[in-house]
């Protein structure tokens, strides 16, 4: 297996030099790719072809105006749309979609709809800590940000942990 993450391994020149090798050498192989989604295309498609790939989404937001302005010049939509192809290509070739999110002060309050989200779909979401910079990360937050953070979840908790199984853990 093979694992591709940092940047966007869809726009690297060098993944796809790998693929094309891994086609060559060993067709089928089981490859995670940790995308943001933006891209889908006729290259895509083609690696997606060449490797079986259990694609990992990093969807920091369930609204457009929290995942655009913590991802400046991407398309909330788009993304979306695009998270529903590889689900799509997940069932074809028989392997899994999951979400990353990015758990930050500006996203915490998303979470139980990141979930529900995500749920509704049969897919797993990893909620991954930020550490930085500082004002990504929820473990520094201020002590304010964090209990109206604290409230917020307590507020769902009820209602979410009734509705969830894939993402029961993740809660």
């Amino acid at each position: 297996s093979a694992g591709f993450a940092g940047g966007e391994p869809f726009l690297a020149r060098e993944a796809y030099r790998v693929w094309d090798l891994c086609e060559e050498l060993r067709p089928g192989l089981d490859c995670t790719v940790v995308t943001n989604g933006t891209q889908w295309n006729a290259r895509v498609e083609r690696a997606l072809e060449q490797v079986r790939v259990q694609p990992v989404i990093s969807l920091d937001g369930i609204t457009a105006a929290t995942y655009e302005a913590i991802r400046p010049g991407a398309d909330h939509a788009r993304v979306l749309a695009n998270l529903d192809r590889f689900c799509r290509y997940a069932a074809r070739v028989g392997t899994q979609v999951n979400v990353n999110f990015c758990l930050m002060p500006q996203n915490a309050h998303e979470l139980p709809d990141v979930l529900r989200y995500a749920e509704a779909r049969g897919i797993h979401v990893n909620a991954l800590t930020v550490l930085g910079p500082l004002a990504c990360s929820l473990p520094q937050a201020p002590r304010d940000v964090l209990e109206a953070t604290m409230r917020s979840w307590e507020r769902e908790d009820g209602a979410l942990a009734g509705q969830l199984t894939v993402n029961a853990v993740t809660w």
